[in-house]
């Protein structure tokens, strides 16, 4: 058999595995939530360390103490997510969404912030939301997702990520170029949002 008639069959066998998934609205939902980490870091590295440079004067100190106060407080918060998530079941969307919107506007308040103690106390929110939503979302993907196709549907959130953590950073960048850096931050908290009432929906 020629290279392009194999190609042809994998691609077939392939489609025929994904498309149940991408019809599926609970792996819309997962897809969707697989968007927000990818967005968040995208304008961390981006426009809210530049925000925070020209707002507060942070130096290298400063921005990586914001980003230990995330990875703490999300450090703290997991091992009581992950309890909570084992006592719920479904979409656990009592998880998911209040903590998910709460880092929305954690991550949007950035944008106003004029004090590094402002910034320390957004960042560690989030990592605390962080902590009750990772473990939501990871439980309702086993619950939900065939053991045949759990490979391919981590692979499509990861390819979803992957996908805007590539084109976010330059895209924030030039946004933030174009207007400003709390503008890009406005912007990037409500498409977060978007993402979470799709999930909820």
């Amino acid at each position: 058999a020629s290279w392009s008639s194999v190609a042809g069959k994998h691609a077939r066998n392939w489609w025929a595995d994904v498309q149940p998934l991408l019809e599926s609205p609970n792996q819309q939902a997962l897809i969707a939530m697989s968007i927000v980490p990818s967005l968040r870091w995208s304008c961390f590295t981006t426009v809210v360390a530049l925000h925070a440079t020209a707002t507060v004067a942070a130096g290298p100190q400063q921005l990586g103490l914001m980003f230990t106060a995330l990875a703490l407080s999300q450090g703290v918060s997991m091992t009581i997510g992950s309890y909570l998530a084992d006592k719920c079941s479904g979409a656990r969307k009592q998880l998911v969404v209040p903590a998910g919107l709460t880092s929305c506007v954690a991550f949007g308040s950035l944008a106003v912030a004029s004090s590094i103690d402002h910034f320390y106390l957004a960042m560690a929110l989030q990592g605390f939301c962080a902590g009750f939503n990772l473990p939501a979302q990871g439980a309702f993907r086993a619950e939900v997702t065939p053991q045949n196709l759990r490979g391919q549907a981590m692979s499509l959130e990861r390819q979803a990520g992957s996908l805007i953590g590539l084109a976010g950073p330059v895209s924030m960048g030039l946004l933030a170029d174009l207007t400003s850096c709390p503008s890009t931050i406005f912007f990037t908290s409500t498409l977060m949002v978007t993402c979470h009432l799709a999930y909820m929906l």
